[in-house]
C-alpha cells in the first residue's frame, strides 16, 4: 500500500529543476486522475448508459494503470511506465472513438491525449505517436464504414485535431528549446560561481565541495597527502612589478597546477597566492611531484622580467588517524609550509608520519622576518 501512495518524484529523489522531475510529478497525478475517471465512468456506463464494452475496457484500463503505479520504482522503470501508459491510452482512445463515434464524446478528450503524449514523450517521440494515432483515427473518420457524421462535421473534426496537433507540437519544441537555453545558462552561472575568475582553477567554494564529497564518499587513507602551495614574496613582486605582473604570475602558476588536475582528489585556489592540492599517492611520489612543480614555477621567473622573481614554497602533510576533520589536515600542511618559509622559501617540506619533516631544497633565499 505504501508503494501506491508514494509519489514517483519522491521515489526517485529527483532534482526539482530538471524536466525529469516535472515529468514524474505529472505522470503520478495524471495516472491517478485518469484511473479515477475510468473508475467513475465504468460504473456510470454499467448502470446508466449500459455501454458494457466501454465499461469493460475502462475497468481493464483502471487495473492496468494501478499496475503501472505499482511497477514504477526507478528511472529505468519510469520510461517503461511512460511507454506502457501511452500505449494503453492510445489503444483505448482508438477503441473509444470507434465505440462512441456517434456522439462527440471522443473529441472532448483528444486535446488532452495529444498534449500528454508530447509532455511525457518529448517533441520527437510525441510527434511520432500522435501522428500514428491521428492517421489511424482520421482514416477511420473518413472511411466508408462511418456514415453517421456529415461531411462538414468530418472536415471540422479533422481541421480541429490537426490544428491542436500542430499547435502543441510547436509549443513543445519551443518549451524544450527554452529549457535547454535556461539549463545551459544555469550551468554556466554555476560554473562561474565555483571557478576562480583569474586563474580558472576551482575557487574556495569549489574546494570545500570537493573535500566534502571526498570525505563523504571515501574513508581517509595514510597515503592521502595535502599540499599547500604559496608563492614567495608575492606582495614584494606586486609592489615592484605591479599588480598586473602579480596576476600574470598567478595565472602562470595555475597553468602549471592545472596539468595535475586529472590525478588530484582536490585542487584549487585557496585564496590570495595560496593553492591546495590533494593527492592519493605514496610520500615519495608526492615529494617528487611537488619538487617538479617547484622547479617548473622557478623557470617561469625570467618571463616576468627578472631572475628568480617567482618561486614557491610547498608544505605537505599526509592524513593522520588523529585528525578529526579537514581543518586538522590543513593545519598540519600549513605547519610544513611555515617551516619551508622559515628555512629560506623556494622548497618542499613534507611531514613524516612520526611528526618529523623531510626538506627538499635547491635554491635558498636568505630568511626574513615576514614569512610570505
Amino acid at each position: 500500500m505504501r508503494r501506491f501512495l508514494t509519489p514517483f518524484h519522491h521515489r526517485l529523489k529527483l532534482n526539482k529543476n530538471t524536466p525529469e522531475y516535472h515529468r514524474a510529478v505529472f505522470l503520478w497525478y495524471y495516472l491517478w486522475i485518469i484511473a479515477s475517471i475510468f473508475a467513475f465512468f465504468s460504473v456510470f456506463n454499467l448502470t446508466k448508459t449500459l455501454n458494457y464494452p466501454v465499461a469493460l475496457a475502462e475497468i481493464l484500463l483502471f487495473f492496468s494503470l494501478m499496475g503501472l503505479v505499482y511497477r514504477f520504482q526507478n528511472r529505468e522503470t519510469m520510461q517503461q511506465v511512460v511507454w506502457a501508459f501511452v500505449g494503453l491510452m492510445t489503444l483505448f482512445a482508438l477503441f473509444y472513438a470507434v465505440a462512441s463515434i456517434k456522439t462527440n464524446d471522443p473529441f472532448v478528450w483528444m486535446p488532452l491525449f495529444i498534449f500528454s503524449n508530447f509532455f511525457l514523450l518529448g517533441s520527437k517521440n510525441g510527434f511520432r505517436v500522435n501522428l500514428i494515432f491521428l492517421i489511424l483515427f482520421l482514416g477511420y473518420l473518413w472511411s466508408p464504414f462511418l456514415q453517421q457524421m456529415t461531411i462538414a462535421g468530418k472536415i471540422n473534426s479533422t481541421l480541429a485535431l490537426l490544428s491542436i496537433f500542430v499547435a502543441i507540437y510547436f509549443y513543445e519544441i519551443s518549451r524544450e528549446k527554452a529549457y535547454h537555453q535556461l539549463n545551459v545558462r544555469s550551468r554556466q552561472m554555476y560554473q562561474s560561481s565555483i571557478t576562480d575568475a583569474l586563474t580558472r582553477l576551482p575557487n574556495r567554494t569549489a574546494l570545500d565541495q570537493q573535500f566534502n564529497d571526498l570525505f563523504t564518499q571515501k574513508k581517509p587513507q595514510p597515503d592521502w597527502h595535502l599540499l599547500i602551495l604559496d608563492l614567495d614574496h608575492f606582495k614584494r613582486l606586486n609592489d615592484r612589478l605591479g599588480h598586473l605582473a602579480g596576476d600574470d604570475a598567478l595565472k602562470k602558476v595555475a597553468r602549471v597546477l592545472h596539468r595535475y588536475q586529472p590525478d588530484a582528489m582536490a585542487l584549487g585556489r585557496w585564496g590570495g597566492e595560496e593553492f591546495l592540492l590533494a593527492l592519493n599517492r605514496p610520500a615519495n611520489q608526492v615529494t617528487e611531484l611537488a619538487e617538479s612543480i617547484r622547479q617548473e614555477v622557478e623557470t617561469l621567473s625570467p618571463e616576468l622580467g627578472e631572475s628568480r622573481d617567482l618561486t614557491i614554497s610547498i608544505g605537505i602533510a599526509n592524513w593522520q588517524a588523529s585528525f578529526l576533520d579537514l581543518d586538522d589536515w590543513i593545519a598540519a600542511a600549513d605547519k610544513q609550509l611555515y617551516q619551508a618559509k622559515a628555512k629560506g622559501r623556494n622548497r618542499v617540506v613534507i611531514a613524516e608520519p612520526s611528526g618529523g619533516e623531510i626538506s627538499h631544497e635547491t635554491f635558498l633565499r636568505p630568511p626574513n622576518d615576514h614569512l610570505a
